[in-house]
């Protein structure tokens, strides 16, 4: 029973000792306390109407709860929490301290220092006030702790906030407060001028190139960029300083904007060359949900501020674009990946630095505070290079085709050339075969140019017989005072004629038509005319009247022409008057 009640009694002092925070001894060695873990004692207060002189009396102390991890946050945004730390002072020197809040971010806080007579003087700081109303010009929230030499000063701290915030500090020598804000603003220049260069040339590879893609990385950097100035608070410091009511909402409209150009950039870069009309048309979709939930965010629902995951989501979904668009061919796309994989390790150990994950958690330090900013910088620079890539490979694409094309153009003037000759060699035979039918053609011209002139003088002596054998005019004249003949042949022969005869006291004249006109009509009026001749004349025919003298030389043609056969040629005849 003795050893049972020694080992309880043994657990118990452990558990109360355990149990009872740590206090922080300040000594000449060390330069920085973290107030983290068990030297931080945490009261939640619902009410939100409690002050310091409630706070800070003894009913009050039972109700602070030692903290247990290294990150306290603000769960309840409803509720304001109250810290309290005790600091023993065992320095032999005078060193001057003070206590820095690193979560710039933080809306509302009180700092309480003791007086040393039982009150508290108040220090009020937050990012709701005007960066001016600080007591030392840095982007976090730094308070002055009095000459506090061998002394056991407790400190209270009032925090409120709508936004989730990490409530943690470090109380630091001046001396190494100023050494470290100046290295970390000195890295934080380097930062942010790598942000401004990669920004600027890209702009300017924009102007030269002319692909919008470019223009959409430059937004994408100035982005991040912004996005880093509003977590870090250099932004409220150098750029909104007396606009803390944009300072409550910059995180927001920075995280929105950088998410925005990305799915561009991702939309522009990644599947311009993949040929994914797939996954270009959900990053379309995702862009307009992401626009529609920040106007939901800014004027209905402002409860979605909370869900900051969104943002994460987005920005998996342009990784997962950039792995299905590698998988369909484009090389340049893991540049892209790899930038995104800094981008995503830089997110996950910054987290790591102010959350828990699964009882594993990263020590604060000025490497694990700024991994977000280590990985925003890998990722431009690996972003830039795959743009440069893309060039390149366009550039190649290009000239390939280029070459291609030359290749074609060469082919297509050699085929060319060799169908010009074929067309020479086929145009000079055919010419050769057209100056053969002309050659042939003027021999022909000339054998019927001679064949005309030799037709034509047989016509015209045809015409002299034809003429010969008409009346004589002045023979009609004579036994028809009053007459006239007008004879126009259509030819040089004419099928017409006109016939005259006298015998005795009769005179016979006559107006002949032959059938046809030229020599065929000719060769018919001289037939006609020798009947006339041959019927008026003959002895025992000078008694027949006009009407018997046409029946008479009806019979004659009939007969000369042979038209009484069935296969006669001809039904030529002649009409006369």
């Amino acid at each position: 029973m003795r050893k049972l009640f020694r080992i309880i009694v043994l657990v118990l002092i452990i558990t109360k000792v355990w149990a009872e925070p740590d206090i922080v001894f300040l000594n000449d060695s060390i330069h920085q306390y973290d107030i983290s873990y068990n030297r931080i004692e945490i009261f939640e207060d619902p009410t939100n109407a409690l002050n310091i002189s409630k706070v800070s009396s003894p009913e009050f102390a039972s109700r602070f709860k030692p903290n247990n991890i290294q990150l306290p946050r603000n769960k309840r945004l409803n509720s304001t929490y109250w810290l309290k730390f005790t600091v023993i002072n065992k320095s032999d020197s005078d060193k001057d301290w003070l206590f820095e809040y690193f979560d710039s971010s933080i809306e509302d806080i009180l700092f309480f220092v003791p007086d040393g007579n039982g009150g508290f003087i108040t220090q009020k700081a937050g990012n709701l006030l005007k960066f001016s109303s600080k007591s030392y010009k840095h982007k976090n929230f730094a308070f002055h702790i009095p000459d506090i030499k061998d002394k056991k000063l407790t400190f209270y701290a009032r925090i409120k906030s709508r936004h989730l915030i990490f409530m943690f500090g470090v109380i630091r020598s001046y001396n190494w407060f100023i050494q470290y804000a100046l290295t970390e603003y000195y890295f934080l220049g380097i930062f942010y001028g790598i942000i401004l260069a990669m920004a600027l040339y890209n702009l300017l590879l924009f102007i030269t190139i002319k692909d919008k893609t470019y223009i959409y990385y430059v937004l994408y950097v100035l982005s991040s960029g912004f996005l880093c100035l509003t977590m870090d608070g250099t932004g409220f410091q150098y750029l909104w300083a007396n606009h803390p009511e944009f300072n409550a909402e910059a995180f927001g409209f920075a995280t929105f904007s950088m998410v925005i150009w990305a799915l561009m950039y991702t939309q522009g870069f990644i599947l311009q060359r993949s040929g994914t009309r797939l996954h270009f048309n959900i990053l379309e979709i995702v862009i307009i949900v992401r626009i529609i939930i920040f106007i939901l965010t800014y004027s209905f629902l402002p409860i979605l501020k909370k869900f900051s995951i969104v943002d994460l989501v987005v920005l998996m979904i342009c990784y997962m674009s950039g792995i299905v668009s590698y998988k369909k061919g484009n090389i340049s796309t893991r540049f892209f990946l790899i930038g995104f994989t800094f981008l995503f390790l830089g997110y996950i150990i910054s987290n790591l630095t102010v959350n828990s994950i699964l009882g594993i958690s990263l020590p604060n330090n000025i490497f694990t505070v700024y991994s977000f900013n280590y990985g925003i910088i890998l990722e431009m620079i690996f972003l830039s290079y795959a743009l440069a890539d893309k060039v390149r490979w366009t550039i190649r694409e290009k000239e390939t085709a280029q070459n291609q094309l030359i290749k074609q153009l060469k082919d297509k003037d050699e085929y060319k050339e060799k169908l010009n000759r074929e067309l020479e060699k086929k145009v000079e035979e055919r010419t050769n075969e057209i100056n053969e039918q002309k050659i042939e053609l003027e021999h022909k011209n000339t054998e019927l140019s001679d064949l005309y002139e030799e037709l034509r003088e047989n016509i015209a002596v045809a015409q002299y017989i034809q003429q010969s054998i008409l009346p004589d005019r002045e023979l009609i004249t004579k036994h028809l005072p009053e007459s006239y003949v007008v004879y126009l042949p259509k030819d040089i022969v004419s099928g017409d004629f006109y016939w005259f005869e006298v015998r005795q006291d009769k005179i016979y004249i006559a107006a002949v038509d032959c059938t046809g006109h030229g020599v065929s009509g000719a060769f018919m009026s001289l037939i006609g005319y020798n009947l006339l001749n041959q019927i008026v004349r003959e002895p025992s025919n000078y008694d027949l009247n006009a009407a018997q003298i046409l029946d008479r030389l009806n019979n004659e043609v009939i007969e000369t022409l042979k038209q009484r056969k069935k296969d006669g040629l001809t039904r030529d005849g002649m009409d006369i008057n």
